[in-house]
């Protein structure tokens, strides 16, 4: 009993770490594009690199840009403010379920914690655990396999020379191309934080199994039940 009590404890710990991951993948980058471009009648010759946090479409700050040559850019702007709005609803949606399942896994982590793995409170536990997951696990696959779209719909999909590839294309990849003399290439594909949120929800997983797997306290032996059988004495004839 007292073993399977503390491994239930440490099924909650380990949804408690899961949850604290998902805060660290909240305020690391999630995405980056970078090109290069050279050449030219006047030799130009520049980059420009963006990387993507989650947040609100109007907080500056979730877009953070470098640049060198021609022209210039913010070193920090918003995804409204960019010009990248359709990107903006997809850092939002995901930056809404990663932060629900981080207050779905604390509290999960937090009774089962404070609970010392009693079995009455493992159904709570677990469900709330089940469902920072569930949660959790939308954010990184909603934010690959919405991101080309959006992208397509905020920046130009096929420029000079015919670029028609970039982050509007895939989720990750890379190109290189060419136009009136102009060399351009680029690479794009998901940061740190995109990786720590799959590590979380591998973490909240592991927590879940955990609880699922000790949720209950093995049955007792059955009780044994002693019955005095009667005597009687004969009727008298």
């Amino acid at each position: 009993m007292a073993t399977r009590d503390l491994r239930r404890l440490l099924g909650a710990a380990i949804v408690l770490i899961g949850a604290i991951l998902l805060i660290a993948a909240l305020l690391t980058p999630w995405y980056s594009y970078d090109y290069q471009f050279a050449g030219g009648t006047a030799g130009d010759r520049g980059t420009q690199n963006s990387t993507y946090f989650l947040g609100l479409s109007g907080a500056n700050g979730t877009i953070h840009e470098t640049c060198s040559g021609r022209g210039g850019c913010p070193s920090q702007t918003s995804y409204s403010s960019g010009g990248r709005s359709n990107t903006g609803s997809i850092a939002e949606i995901s930056f809404a379920l990663l932060f629900g399942g981080f207050g779905l896994g604390i509290a999960a982590g937090t009774i089962g914690v404070a609970s010392r793995g009693r079995h009455n409170w493992t159904f709570s536990v677990v469900a709330l655990a089940v469902l920072a997951l569930v949660v959790a696990t939308t954010a990184p696959a909603l934010f690959a396999v919405a991101l080309p779209n959006a992208f397509s719909k905020d920046l130009p999909q096929a420029g000079c020379g015919g670029r028609v590839t970039g982050p509007w294309s895939s989720f990750y990849g890379s190109e290189t191309s060419s136009c009136s003399f102009v060399g351009f290439s680029g690479n794009w594909g998901p940061m740190i934080g995109w990786y720590l949120s799959l590590t979380a929800s591998a973490v909240l997983g592991a927590g879940v199994i955990v609880l699922l797997l000790f949720r209950h306290d093995p049955a007792g032996p059955a009780p044994v039940s002693f019955s005095l059988g009667s005597t009687t004495s004969p009727e008298p004839s």
